[in-house]
């Protein structure tokens, strides 16, 4: 990609993964609150990890590295918020 940068790079990528997880959800009747707290666990790493690479404390590396680490305890506690619902999994 010739204008590519990591926060481009993460900015399409979040929201191309979060609507497939909407559409699966949608085909199994779950409600629009999961959707926007499962999207969030997603989105909000990488909005907090904006902060440094904005300040150069972080590369392009690191944002994506972080990024997809903090999002698996972020999805986790979605998951754990809804137990009764992601239990039949």
């Amino acid at each position: 990609m010739a204008n590519s940068t990591p926060t481009r790079n993460a900015d399409a990528a979040s929201p191309e993964l979060s609507a497939t997880l909407t559409e699966h959800r949608r085909s199994s009747r779950k409600f629009a609150l999961h959707f926007a707290e499962m999207g969030a666990a997603m989105y909000v790493p990488f909005l907090v990890l904006f902060v440094p690479l904005g300040l150069g404390l972080i590369d392009s590396g690191a944002l994506m590295l972080w990024g997809h680490l903090l999002m698996l305890p972020a999805m986790a506690v979605a998951m754990v918020l809804r137990r009764r619902e992601y239990a039949h999994c």
